[in-house]
Order: structure tokens, then C-alpha cells, then sequence
């Protein structure tokens, strides 16, 4: 009976840790719902303090602390960092979706519909299984550039409206307004991405890891924002990328690694804010490059070989 009940007590006690973080998480959403701001936050402080370091076995943790504090931000910027951190960091995650869906509002917000645009291509493309993936077609929809109904059509035709009612009725509301009469040339298969870049799509699992305490500014030291289409594990496929870019007309394409990775990233130019690389992410989603903007150009180091 004594060791029946050792062997008891070993089995409660082991995954006690793990239970207990997640129940700090689970803990702060409910208090997120329940408009408990204070309290949320102290639980998000108090998990943080006891998981001070991203551990390869807790990325999902991880990603959800970020998640959890963009929706309790009351500041901007900080939230918009915490949702690129959950996209560009934990990408296999299941908050990635929804954080590429608030990075583009975000972006929206802020008047950068190119930057808003990619992200939620990005969501279409990547996540063909996510719930958020019909909210994703329809803000698709609405940032649509004048002549683009038609593609936008495809787009909404070829995404399913998913199961919630509230989306269902957005996502039907939007398709009536854009698609009107007009009728789809093929039966439209669900599941597939509608929304492709002309070369493998580069993964937002290409920035070092950020420190949430310390955010980056709108505005940043000249020279620190920079454009990225695309971050490799080979120098082959970054040099293919780097090929592409120069063949569509771009200049001073350049590949570099940043301190504690090994990821060859491609990049393009350096801004003294993010309002400076507008034009250049104009021509890049022209050219259908998917890119992203990153904030540690100064720190990089240029790859020879």
C-alpha cells in the first residue's frame, strides 16, 4: 500500500509545474474576458518572472504570454511588438494566426495598408486550417486596392466562412459586396491557400527574440529599421532569393545574420523609422515579394560566403 501510494503521489507531483504555468495563462485570459485588467496583468508578471527564458518545451506558453500581453496593452507600439513576436517567433504556434489578423489591423490603423496587406497574406497563405482565416479575406477585402475586386472575389470564394455565426455573417456580408452576381468559373476547394508569392514563401520564424519589457519605438535610431523578404538555413536558398530580387530591379539586396542565430536573412535597405520603408515595401508587394520589417539592422553582420 505505501508504495502504491508513492507511486500515486509521483504522478500528481511531476507535471505539477507545468500544470501550474499554464494554469497562471489560463488564469489571466479569464481575467482578460472578464475586464479583470489589473489582475490579468499580475498573473502575466508573475508567469513571466518564473519563465524568464523562451525553453524550446514551452513555445506554445510562450507565444500565448505575448499573445495575452498585446491584448492588455494600453500602448500602441508595445502591443504591435507582442503580436510580431507570437508571428515572427513561434509561427508554428496556434496564436500565429490570430496575431498576423491583429498585426494587419494594427497596421491599417496606422494608414500602412501595403504592410497590413502582407500580413494577412501571409494568414491566407500559411494557415489554411486557422479559424481566424475568413476574418483574415475579409479585412483582405476591405484594404483592397482600387481594381482588385475581381482577385479579392477568388480570395473570399475560396476561403470557408469558417463555423462561428458572428464570422459566417461577416464573411457572407463582405463576398455579396464584393463578388455581387458575378460567378465563380470552378467549385471553389476550401482548404486550399488562394494567396501565393511567386517564390517559397519566406517564414516569419526570422527575427531574434524579443524582450517585451523593451519594446522598440515607432520611431527608431537611424539606421535600425530594415525591409527582410526572407530568412535561410542554407546560403544557396538565400542567394536564390537575393537573385529574384535583383533580377525584378532591386538594388543593394544584401544577406546578414544577427547576433545568437544562425539564419541567413535577406534584407533590403536602412531607415531611420518605418514611415522611411513605406516606398520600398510599396515596390516589393508591386513585385509580389512578401517582406516584413525588422529592427535590429543595426546589429547585423554582412554573410561573404
Amino acid at each position: 500500500m505505501r508504495t502504491k501510494s508513492l507511486v500515486i503521489a509521483a504522478i500528481v507531483m511531476l507535471p505539477a509545474p507545468v500544470f501550474a504555468q499554464r494554469g497562471l495563462l489560463d488564469h489571466a485570459e479569464a481575467r482578460i474576458t472578464g475586464g479583470q485588467f489589473s489582475e490579468a496583468r499580475g498573473l502575466l508578471q508573475r508567469w513571466r518572472r518564473e519563465n524568464p527564458t523562451a525553453a524550446r518545451t514551452a513555445q506554445e506558453q510562450q507565444a500565448r504570454y505575448h499573445l495575452l500581453a498585446a491584448r492588455l496593452s494600453t500602448n500602441a507600439d508595445t502591443a504591435e511588438y507582442n503580436y510580431l513576436t507570437v508571428a515572427v517567433d513561434y509561427p508554428t504556434s496556434r496564436f500565429a494566426p490570430e496575431a498576423l489578423l491583429r498585426l494587419a489591423q494594427a497596421r491599417h490603423t496606422r494608414g500602412d495598408t501595403t504592410q497590413a496587406t502582407s500580413y494577412l497574406q501571409r494568414l491566407l497563405a500559411d494557415y489554411p486550417e486557422s479559424e481566424f482565416r475568413p476574418m483574415g479575406a475579409v479585412w483582405l477585402s476591405r484594404l483592397r486596392a482600387k481594381g482588385q475586386d475581381a482577385a479579392v472575389c477568388e480570395v473570399l470564394r475560396n476561403v470557408s466562412p469558417g463555423t462561428n455565426p458572428e464570422t459566417i455573417e461577416y464573411f457572407k456580408s463582405e463576398q455579396k459586396r464584393v463578388c455581387g452576381s458575378t460567378t465563380a468559373s470552378a467549385r471553389p476547394t476550401p482548404q486550399r491557400p488562394v494567396v501565393q508569392s511567386p517564390m517559397p514563401a519566406p517564414k516569419l520564424d526570422s527575427a531574434p527574440a524579443r524582450n517585451v519589457e523593451n519594446p522598440p519605438s515607432e520611431k527608431t535610431s537611424a539606421g535600425r529599421v530594415a525591409i527582410q523578404i526572407g530568412a535561410f538555413r542554407e546560403l544557396k536558398g538565400a542567394r536564390g532569393v537575393q537573385s529574384q530580387l535583383e533580377d525584378a530591379g532591386f538594388r543593394d539586396v544584401r544577406l546578414v545574420r544577427v547576433p545568437g542565430n544562425q539564419l541567413i536573412r535577406v534584407r533590403i535597405g536602412k531607415y531611420e523609422n518605418r514611415a522611411g520603408a513605406a516606398s520600398m515595401l510599396a515596390r516589393l508587394a508591386n513585385a509580389n515579394f512578401s517582406a516584413v520589417l525588422v529592427t535590429d539592422a543595426n546589429i547585423e553582420t554582412r554573410v561573404t560566403n
